[in-house]
């Protein structure tokens, strides 16, 4: 019971912090609160009826989540559903989710810097890198990267025998594309030797961006000319209507049924001193390319941690890994 309170307690502090004035805020916490309630009574009632257990799949739950011991499983139940039920209620505009806009990639290029870049001091040559979250897609378009922009494949099935040793990594597959980002990460001795600019794709990025390689030729020109200082973190994945940025509530919806612990894992990531955002702004597909300047703003053990405590490791397709696709831009921008 002191755990369910302590997560009504902090469901509502979240809510309360973006809705004024008070009577706003009593009004949408009651809703949510009674839907959240309504949830956990038919997760409870999910172990001994079968007709539960299907109101909770429809209701979102995830597979995964659906068999976590009750203590771990309610207050998680809760604050999903409270998240949704209040971001979707409609009851003010300060609850409408963002205004999504395509943009040309050229546009999101900050003025260059009148200051030549340095060489990248990395043990690879090259400013460009590539790093590859592959299970068992063709990956030949690796061939047609632009001069000087290397890659490393991190492999979730088996090593391919047409690409260098060196230029690739076996791994467990589990935690989708999230875990091979966080393996590169945590497996560099020295984050602050890294090339200047990385971009991280799936195997078949052309799913979420058909002109994938037309942005890296442009964002490798726009780092040797111009340097990446004012990069920090370029979106690479393309909605339906050409959006780079698309916006869904703490749970993942709309875009996504399921209800996503995008709360329990923003704590893992960054305590309680960094505030959960409303409307989460994050890039399809998880096609992103981030400097070396904004990777460095974690050390090495966080990476490692990021990785090993937030659910990635729990099998072949695990809820965190939808989750983390909606938090890179915070992992790397403050």
């Amino acid at each position: 019971m002191e755990h369910n309170e302590r997560q009504l307690h902090t469901s509502r502090a979240w809510l309360q912090d973006y809705l004024q004035p008070l009577e706003l805020f009593e009004e949408v916490a009651a809703v949510a609160s009674q839907q959240a309630e309504k949830w956990k009574a038919i997760a409870l009632l999910s172990r001994i009826s079968p007709d539960a257990k299907a109101q909770l799949q429809e209701c979102g739950l995830s597979a995964e989540h659906a068999e976590l011991p009750l203590h771990t499983l309610l207050p998680l139940l809760y604050e999903m559903v409270f998240a949704r039920t209040a971001c979707t209620s409609g009851k003010h505009r300060l609850l409408r989710r963002p205004t999504d806009h395509a943009m040309p990639l050229q546009e999101l290029l900050q003025p260059a810097s009148s200051v030549r870049p340095q060489p990248a001091s990395s043990p690879q040559s090259g400013i460009v890198y590539v790093i590859v979250a592959r299970y068992r897609e063709d990956v030949s378009w690796l061939q047609q990267l632009p001069q000087g922009v290397l890659f490393h494949v991190y492999q979730k099935e088996a090593l391919q025998p047409h690409i260098p040793a060196e230029c690739q990594t076996l791994l467990p597959n589990v935690g989708r594309e999230a875990h091979s980002y966080l393996t590169f990460l945590a497996s560099q001795d020295d984050l602050t030797l890294l090339p200047d600019l990385l971009i991280f794709t799936q195997g078949d990025p052309f799913e979420h961006n058909r002109a994938f390689l037309q942005d890296v030729e442009v964002l490798a020109a726009h780092a040797l000319e111009h340097g990446t200082e004012n990069l920090h973190f370029v979106p690479l994945g393309l909605w339906s209507g050409g959006e780079r940025i698309i916006h869904c509530d703490p749970s993942g919806a709309p875009h996504q049924s399921k209800l996503l612990p995008i709360p329990t894992i923003w704590r893992t990531l960054f305590g309680d001193k960094r505030r959960l955002p409303l409307w989460l702004g994050f890039t399809p597909g998880a096609l992103f390319a981030v400097t070396r300047t904004a990777i460095c703003a974690h050390d090495r053990q966080w990476y490692v941690r990021a990785r090993d405590e937030s659910g990635l490791c729990v099998g072949i397709d695990p809820i965190a890994g939808h989750a983390f696709e909606r938090l890179w831009h915070y992992i790397f921008v403050r």
